[in-house]
């Protein structure tokens, strides 16, 4: 079997529809009446690939396991009276007489005509709209929340902590430990209380680390290589509030080994 077969794959930007990358796989066991296929791919946030161009789409017969970009002269003879896509949507080729169109966020294809979910703003504090395959539904969505916001359409504002600190020196990351206090009741005995842990670099000129929190929390803690430091305390938890709170050397927690003697421990 002298027949040589691969699979291309095209990337692009689904807000700006800004054309990223493509990959040129091979199909290796051609006699295999179904072939599995597993490959890493890589999508860079800019364009950030050598051109490749030849026969159809870089050769891709000759050049197999390769990384290539589009090639603009693909663009230029475009058959206009083949080219049925949308004006706001991006056309990427033909098969089977018939366009291949990249759509936006807002419309569905396969021309891109149908307004999808997203078109009616149903996300909130700009949040970024998501539509679900238009084949499972047409009116499932997933909005990403700008920083400070959550909730199915981003309409909850998080709460704020700003931690600044004292007498200490400002590291480069700090990991924070919200603890939620579960209430005691007949079902369970004794509750665990809840942890959630956030992890945050720190720039060069900040000396404020600002992190922001979906759920409810009764104490924080911060950490600075091995030491704890207790940071905040709040008996009952209010949504969405702003807390400006100190790293304090007071405020260390000491390990139990610091406070008592090993025989104790043990």
């Amino acid at each position: 079997m002298t027949k040589n077969s691969t699979i291309h794959i095209d990337a692009s930007d689904k807000v700006d529809l800004l054309y990223l990358k493509s990959w040129i796989l091979p199909v290796n066991l051609l006699f295999m009446p179904v072939n599995r296929m597993s490959a890493e791919l890589i999508i860079p946030a800019l364009q950030n690939c050598h051109v490749l161009c030849n026969s159809k789409y870089g050769g891709q017969k000759t050049n197999i396991n390769v990384e290539s970009c589009r090639c603009e002269s693909e663009i230029i003879h475009i058959d206009k009276e083949k080219c049925n896509c949308a004006r706001d949507s991006r056309w990427v080729g033909i098969v089977n007489n018939r366009s291949i169109c990249l759509c936006s966020l807002t419309k569905l294809p396969p021309r891109c005509l149908p307004d999808s979910v997203c078109k009616k703003n149903v996300r909130m504090n700009e949040g970024l709209c998501i539509p679900q395959d238009h084949r499972v539904s047409f009116t499932s969505f997933t909005c990403i929340c700008q920083d400070g916001f959550s909730g199915p359409t981003c309409e909850h504002k998080n709460g704020q902590i700003n931690i600044s600190f004292s007498d200490v020196s400002i590291p480069q990351a700090l990991l924070v430990y919200f603890i939620t206090v579960q209430s005691f009741d007949a079902l369970s005995e004794n509750p665990m209380p809840i942890r959630t842990t956030m992890f945050k670099k720190i720039k060069f000129d900040e000396d404020i680390v600002m992190f922001f929190m979906a759920l409810p929390f009764h104490l924080v803690f911060g950490q600075i290589k091995s030491k704890f430091h207790l940071t905040v305390v709040q008996h009952n938890y209010t949504p969405s509030a702003m807390i400006s709170a100190e790293i304090v050397q007071s405020q260390h927690c000491p390990h139990i080994r610091d406070l008592f003697n090993t025989s104790m421990i043990d």
